[in-house]
């Protein structure tokens, strides 16, 4: 997609900024002479891919010299165009009988092969067909998507209505103009696709914020969201104020939709804020989040966010795994991570957050937390078993400062699955 305020080329410029074919004459000549062409039978009229509109006013030419016209028709006569599918047309005396698709008989053939029919600019015509390169129809869905100039003077595009209070519109199937005033046939014409849809430029861009100052608020909440300090116009009392940049401090910042004041503005003071659209990048990053200049990501900067099976936890910035054997898969902008160890899927208390159980499978009072013991553990008469056993599933166990393992008679610990770490703990 191309962006307007940079060349042409930059993005895909395919069906974009293209000019306009002249819609203020376009002439479409035919054999009047063949029957294959002019269909006596049933009074049409096969000229393949006209861009003639219902409707239209059109001027009859039987071509230079001494030829005879169409029967029927009259040369230099005007007529009203009805579409008989893409490639045929019919005509009617006046609008009213285009309007109920009332015909005018077709007597005879004429006998030259330049007959033609001119559509153009003549007070009455107010509807045109949108083409480029001689008659390529138009990838447009809305009057904002082009430029349009009659006599020099750029006309106001209106979306959303058939019939425009002033300027434009456009109107589908078929990408059709409609003016608002029938443009004369003295009137020049220019235009241009710019194809991606821009909003009004008087109705949805400058919308207006008004505030009263207090002499203590500096922050005001903006109607909408702001892409940079630079798309706002603001004044105070009519005195326009200056941005904040990335050089200097000056009297007014923002940031999403809160525009911030360097000092609050006086008591009764008027606050006009006018949003004037978005800018054009001119290289580079303009605006992120409010921060313009060479920005940076912040802590408070939604980066990271967190789930746990499909839920929902909430985001962070920095994300630190503990420990080995932890694998992680990319899948799109999603990375699936599995922790060693919390698979699970149960057993003799292997897994971190499960019960440290004897080996008769009894559970003991104490949770496994990655083979670390926080309290004391006393294995000495607490299980009827004589021969029970710590079962923990990682290679050590960390016994805290002050807690210690105590094992009784009949009982015993695994020891080359442990290591005591620190100074304090003891393993009786």
């Amino acid at each position: 997609m191309p962006y307007i305020g940079n060349d042409h080329y930059q993005g895909d410029s395919t069906s974009n900024f293209k000019v306009l074919d002249d819609i203020k004459s376009y002439t479409a000549t035919f054999d009047g002479s063949s029957s294959l062409i002019v269909d006596i039978t049933n009074d049409s009229i096969e000229i393949p891919s006209h861009r003639f509109l219902q409707g239209q006013r059109v001027t009859y030419s039987k071509g230079a010299g001494p030829v005879n016209n169409i029967g029927g028709l009259a040369h230099t006569g005007a007529y009203y165009v009805i579409k008989d599918g893409k490639d045929k047309i019919k005509l009617a005396v006046d609008a009213a009988d285009a309007a109920t698709n009332t015909a005018i008989n077709l007597l005879s053939l004429g006998n030259s092969t330049d007959h033609s029919f001119t559509a153009a600019f003549d007070g009455i015509n107010k509807k045109f067909k949108v083409t480029y390169l001689n008659g390529a129809t138009a990838n447009v869905l809305a009057a904002t998507q082009l430029n349009i100039s009659i006599n020099g003077v750029i006309q106001q595009p209106h979306n959303g209505v058939s019939e425009p209070p002033s300027g434009y519109t456009l109107v589908n199937p078929g990408n059709i103009i409609v003016f608002s005033q029938a443009p004369e046939s003295t009137f020049t014409f220019w235009g241009n696709i710019v194809a991606n849809s821009i909003k009004t430029f008087d109705i949805d861009d400058n919308i207006i914020d008004n505030f009263i100052g207090d002499g203590t608020t500096v922050d005001f909440i903006l109607s909408q969201l702001v892409p940079d300090n630079s798309a706002l116009l603001v004044n105070i009392d009519g005195v326009v104020q200056q941005p904040t940049d990335p050089n200097s401090i000056n009297s007014y910042s923002v940031s999403g939709n809160v525009l911030s004041f360097t000092e609050a503005p006086e008591i009764g003071t008027k606050i006009e804020i006018r949003h004037i659209g978005f800018a054009a990048p001119s290289g580079g990053v303009t605006g992120f989040y409010g921060r313009t200049g060479n920005v940076t990501i912040v802590d408070t900067d939604p980066v990271v966010a967190i789930q746990s099976g499909g839920v929902g936890i909430g985001t962070v910035r920095t994300l630190n795994f503990v420990g080995t054997g932890n694998t992680f898969a990319v899948d799109g902008s999603r990375i699936d991570v599995s922790i060693a160890g919390g698979s699970g899927s149960g057993g003799s208390g292997s897994n971190a957050g499960t019960v440290i159980n004897y080996s008769n499978g009894t559970a003991s009072p104490f949770i496994l937390s990655i083979g670390r013991v926080t309290q004391s553990i006393d294995l000495d008469d607490t299980v009827a078993v004589e021969d029970s056993n710590i079962v923990v599933g990682g290679s050590t166990i960390i016994v805290d400062d002050g807690a210690t393992v105590t094992v009784g008679e009949g009982k015993k610990v695994i020891a080359d699955l442990y290591e005591v770490v620190g100074e304090g703990p003891t393993v009786e």
